[in-house]
């Protein structure tokens, strides 16, 4: 591990014209204003997750405890604070955070069992000496029945049936077999309790991926790799249902990480390949036909790590240039090339793990990423105006 010095925080990035650093444009000249916001050691993952009643919140790992925590902030990431370390080991498996109505839930991958940890967020005081808010959290665990590769996790919006259901993916390789296998777990209370697992998947496939954010409460939305190209599934009725596999012809890379977003009926699913090109693919009538494959960025020599998001009528796509830049690209319409902003280089860094993006109402983007010399920063950026 590198030795890392801060936290800090990157409160406002307004980038415009050619989203190059200096350009101008409706947000005015590029000026990131750095702000240190822990002396404490902190170690990527990066998650970042946020919500209109509770603003943003962030998953790093405490390099003293070697301990998962969380940091809060307002809607604009301006004031970011410490908030609770979590009872997991880091390191030992796949981590995901998720905002659910009025609590956090991080869902950690432990062997072949799934560790659930759920807090309130109604409660934005600093961590207690236990290193929780005050409270108690709730803490579940679910058996996975084989060792757990990865998993993926997301919410719906409340609606007016009662909490927010959760959606949970996770894909194993059972011992002695072959193949493996995508299973899928609905929490129609907010996490409280689970239904048994569905296996939507089997064979050669990974990188499960889930949105369910969408302006459709019922939608979600699922994609992963099956034999070497994107697959993408969806329900209409918040998993209690599953429409067949659609294949899309979008080549993904082994251990490619994968992300699916949706707004309206249009549906963007986003791949690594082998070329170390994000490459991408659009529906644009809810999953049943795709467009033909594009890439948001070009090929190169290092992993680009690509993360995604939908809100405030935008998609936004995070991912790392290798060696030497932190890059963001938006559009509102993604299936051709034209249609994508150019790319908006945030940060002259390579990063540590994979950067994490939160697309926010105002149609700016907030971005979460860690760097080998120590920092973990915090953006918002705005889309660049049109030339």
């Amino acid at each position: 591990m590198h030795s890392i010095r801060a936290l800090r925080l990157l409160p406002l990035l307004l980038l415009a014209g050619a989203a190059l650093l200096g350009a101008r444009g409706r947000g005015g000249p590029a000026v990131p204003v750095i702000v240190p916001l822990d002396a404490r050691p902190l170690y990527p993952p990066t998650r970042l997750a946020w919500s209109a009643a509770h603003g943003l919140v962030a998953l790093v790992t405490d390099g003293e405890s070697r301990r998962p925590v969380l940091y809060r902030a307002g809607a604009r990431g301006e004031d970011w604070r410490r908030w609770a370390e979590l009872p997991l080991s880091a390191g030992e498996g796949d981590t995901e955070l998720v905002l659910a109505g009025d609590e956090a839930l991080i869902f950690g991958a432990r062997e072949d069992r799934i560790l659930i940890i759920r807090l309130a967020l109604a409660d934005a005081a600093p961590s207690a000496p236990s290193g929780f808010p005050p409270g108690v959290p709730r803490i579940d665990t679910l058996a996975a029945g084989a060792p757990i590769v990865s998993l993926a996790a997301d919410a719906s919006p409340p609606d007016s049936a009662g909490g927010p259901a959760v959606h949970l993916a996770y894909l194993v390789r059972p011992a002695g077999e072959e193949g493996r296998s995508i299973l899928y777990r609905r929490s129609a209370d907010g996490g409280a309790t689970w239904a048994p697992p569905d296996t939507l998947a089997f064979g050669d496939v990974e990188g499960p991926a889930l949105f369910a954010r969408s302006e459709r409460a019922n939608i979600v939305d699922l994609c992963y790799r099956r034999n070497a190209f994107m697959t993408w599934r969806g329900s209409g009725d918040q998993g209690l249902f599953w429409r067949d596999e659609r294949p899309i012809r979008l080549a993904a890379a082994r251990g490619s990480h994968n992300a699916v977003a949706r707004r309206d009926n249009q549906v963007l699913v986003i791949c690594e390949n082998e070329l170390h090109q994000v490459a991408g693919s659009t529906s644009l009538n809810h999953g049943y036909n795709w467009e033909r494959a594009i890439a948001v960025a070009r090929e190169a020599r290092h992993l680009r790590m690509p993360a995604l998001d939908c809100g405030g009528g935008l998609f936004w796509v995070a991912y790392s240039a290798g060696d030497s830049m932190v890059v963001l690209r938006s559009a509102s319409d993604t299936a051709l090339p034209s249609q994508w902003h150019g790319g908006i280089n945030v940060a002259a860094v390579c990063t540590q793990g994979r950067p994490d993006v939160v697309a926010l109402p105002d149609s700016t983007a907030g971005l979460l990423y860690g760097t080998p010399s120590g920092e973990v920063y915090f953006a918002r950026v705005r889309q660049p105006a049109r030339p």
